[in-house]
């Protein structure tokens, strides 16, 4: 069964969450931190968005962001989900371990008001 289509937040609000497989660490050291951010800059000037607020845990990752036009969030999920494996890939190299993310542990929570946002 195919996923139901995603609701478009009318704010342009999104709380972007992703995490590894199984809960398996993303980050070991300050430079994976580092990488990753280097992929959401580019990810940042490929597609227009404002970036408030991220969070790096050692094993998700949390992103606030508005989005510059409706829609626009489908592109920087699909980025998104093009771009990280490269940092998991990296990751994997460095460590000589097998780190694994996956869409299916990729959500986005629509923030429809200011409670929510606060």
């Amino acid at each position: 069964m195919s996923r139901p289509p995603r609701v478009l937040s009318k704010t342009g609000l999104y709380h972007i969450i992703f995490r590894g497989i199984n809960r398996q660490d993303l980050f070991e050291e300050n430079q994976d931190y580092i990488k990753l951010l280097e992929i959401i800059e580019k990810i940042k000037e490929e597609e227009k968005f404002e970036l408030y607020a991220y969070c790096l845990m050692t094993n998700h990752v949390h992103l606030f962001m508005k989005e510059q036009n409706m829609g626009d969030i489908k592109k920087i999920v699909h980025m998104v989900n093009r771009d990280v494996p490269d940092f998991t890939h990296f990751s994997r190299i460095k460590s000589k371990k097998s780190v694994k993310t996956g869409t299916s542990l990729f959500r986005v929570i629509h923030i429809f008001n200011r409670v929510i946002f606060l």
